[in-house]
């Protein structure tokens, strides 16, 4: 069951209308009952076995956990492996389009595995309720890409049973439609060209290897953010308030904080178990005093964080695949990037000073967001290159070999199904959304609560509007599947 389907959107209006006639202490079960529907619907009998087979198994490794003075450290081991292993096992072996590979594997894997080290820790209480424990790692708004929640800090806000609130409904409606608009008329447009270009590296060089690498950074954020809005739109008709994935990245003035503003709930799951456990680790402490000593302790309080990173983006590139592309392109690269730029931040200082450059004005600042989005469309490049990372490499050679090339629009609809209409009407709308963006980003407030408070007439004249947008120009390619999203695989 795609998350674009009328089949998805009937289940959500159902699920809606039994769930506020219900009593509050049995909404979390509409709630489940509705998430086993639609995994049932949306995969084979074996993956949801697994599925809820592997939320079982955790939540009686906690119950252990819990009672257990003697052997904790094992149990939350097996807790943490189980779930860790059949991810990589199920989807880099098996491979994600397997019928026995659970939708969504990636994501509520990482949320099993952060209860079971919560509850180890002791920063989380155990649920005792396994239809409740259910309820929450198998939410279905999330289940086809996230964002990662976490037990510990919205657990209780998913199964608690919220009143009917007219400002919820109306602003999860802005923003589920604003996530059909990204996906259906802006993603897919893009996707059309990008899977063109990359497919065929022998036909194309120069500017369209160039623009195929452009467009499919706004194929993936449309793709990504639509899904996730229309996720978090969902929960938010429940009342339920699910975690922010992104904050505007693109405004970003260094890669490090475009990271911090892009996937932020994988972000803040690699920071709260890996990146910290590492540092804490009696080693890596040994390690710092170690580097202290040699290089002062300055920089060598610093090293162990720069290792801590490498592992950590190390473990975010092998998350999305195991293929090496993934690896590299936001793993390895962003690492370097990113530690590369703190060793040499005195360097660049030294620099910019020498030259006068005044680091609050604006057209630095505009220089630093440019340069950021460009490194971006670097890691992108190889993280696209399912074909390999050589292949990625021989792309950026045809991009500067045929730079010179043109671009003809009388190519396009022979070659990408699409025509020079399609290309403006996906620039017009991407130009819409990112000055949305854009303007919130300078308001407390979120968008979809500013389309919710408006005048009733203005306020279903967006509404008409956006719905309009989805039906008239949700057009794609031939061949082109509309119902996929990018991440779901991952």
């Amino acid at each position: 069951m795609s998350m674009t389907s009328l089949t998805y959107f009937l289940l959500v209006a159902a699920t809606v209308f039994i769930y506020y006639i219900v009593p509050k202490r049995f909404r979390y079960v509409v709630l489940l009952v509705a998430s086993m529907v639609f995994l049932g619907r949306s995969q084979s009998i074996a993956a949801l076995s697994l599925t809820v087979g592997t939320s079982l198994f955790v939540f009686l490794i906690s119950l252990a956990l819990g009672r257990c003075k003697r052997g904790r450290g094992f149990l939350a081991m097996l807790g943490v492996l189980v779930p860790a292993i059949l991810m990589i096992f199920l989807k880099d072996i098996l491979k994600s389009d397997s019928f026995v590979v659970p939708i969504g594997i990636s994501y509520y894997s990482l949320v099993l595995i952060g209860y079971i080290m919560d509850s180890y820790w002791g920063t989380d209480e155990c649920e005792r309720n396994p239809l409740r424990f259910l309820s929450f790692t198998t939410f279905f708004p999330i289940m086809t890409q996230g964002p990662v929640t976490s037990h510990r800090l919205h657990a209780k806000d998913v199964t608690k049973g919220w009143d009917l609130s007219i400002e919820n409904i109306k602003a999860g409606t802005a923003r589920i439609l604003f996530g059909l608009l990204k996906k259906l008329v802006i993603a897919g447009r893009a996707g059309v060209y990008v899977d063109a270009v990359y497919s065929d590296p022998k036909t194309y060089s120069g500017i369209y290897i160039l623009l195929a690498m452009l467009l499919f950074v706004v194929q993936l954020y449309m793709d990504f953010s639509g899904c996730v809005d229309i996720a978090l739109g969902t929960g938010r008709l429940f009342g339920i308030t699910l975690p922010e994935n992104f904050d505007h990245p693109f405004l970003s003035k260094s890669y490090a904080e475009f990271w911090r503003r892009w996937h932020i709930t994988l972000g803040e799951f690699l920071k709260g178990y890996i990146l910290y456990p590492i540092l804490k680790t009696p080693l890596m402490q040994g390690f710092g005093e170690h580097t202290k000593r040699v290089f002062g302790k300055k920089t060598g309080k610093k090293i162990p964080v720069w290792c801590a990173l490498f592992v950590s983006w190390f473990v975010i590139g092998f998350w999305h695949g195991g293929r090496f592309n993934y690896i590299f392109g936001v793993g390895i690269f962003c690492a370097v990037i990113i530690v590369g730029s703190e060793i040499l931040t005195p360097h660049f200082t030294a620099i910019k000073k020498a030259i006068g450059i005044k680091e609050k004005s604006r057209w630095f600042a505009a220089f630093q967001v440019i340069r950021t989005n460009l490194i971006f469309m670097v890691a992108l490049s190889f993280f696209r290159s399912y074909d390999g990372v050589v292949a990625g490499f021989h792309r950026w050679k045809l991009l500067f070999t045929g730079i010179s090339g043109g671009f003809s629009y009388g190519l396009i609809p022979d070659a990408f199904g699409m025509d020079a209409k399609d290309f403006y009407v996906m620039l017009i709308f991407t130009l819409i959304v990112m000055m949305a963006g854009s303007v919130t980003d300078k308001s407390k407030k979120s968008l979809y609560d500013t389309i919710g408070d408006c005048p009733f007439a203005l306020r279903y004249v967006v509404y008409l509007g956006l719905i309009m947008s989805v039906l008239l120009f949700g057009q794609y390619g031939t061949g082109y599947d509309a119902a996929a999203f990018i991440y779901q695989k991952f």
